[in-house]
């Protein structure tokens, strides 16, 4: 967007990306030149997504400006933005079994398992185990 004055000419800028935290299997890399004709006031890009199932945190990347036409007075300002790609994955945890059989005894235990039923996980996730008394007291 020209944010101050007018443009008598075209003027020429590039439009380029940089990881951060996101990388090229998040979003199309762009590195493109840009031509801004005269009395032309914005110029809008669409920089592609990528959409995954992994639970993952948000993720960002740069896009920058920079002019291409040493000819003419041109202050990019700012000439730097962030792209936040919000996360909309989601997993669902759970047992894998809706109940478990055990046998009492001095040494007795069960083995209680639990697994990603839904989806896939892109971090570590933590899961809080706890026990309430049914029939059984602990």
């Amino acid at each position: 967007t020209v944010i101050n004055g007018t443009l008598l000419r075209e003027v020429n800028v590039t439009l380029s990306s940089f990881d951060v935290s996101a990388t090229t299997e998040d979003y199309t890399a762009i590195a493109e030149n840009v031509t801004i004709s005269e009395n032309e006031t914005q110029i809008c890009m669409d920089v592609m997504l990528s959409d995954d199932d992994i639970l993952e945190e948000d993720e960002d990347f740069l896009l920058s400006l920079a002019t291409t036409d040493d000819n003419i007075n041109v202050t990019l300002s700012p000439n730097e933005t962030r792209v936040i790609i919000m996360n909309d994955d989601t997993v669902t945890i759970g047992f894998n079994q809706s109940s478990y059989n055990a046998t009492e005894g001095s040494d007795a235990s069960v083995e209680v398992c639990t697994s990603v039923l839904n989806g896939i996980l892109g971090r570590n996730v933590t899961v809080t185990f706890f026990t309430t008394d049914g029939t059984a007291t602990s």
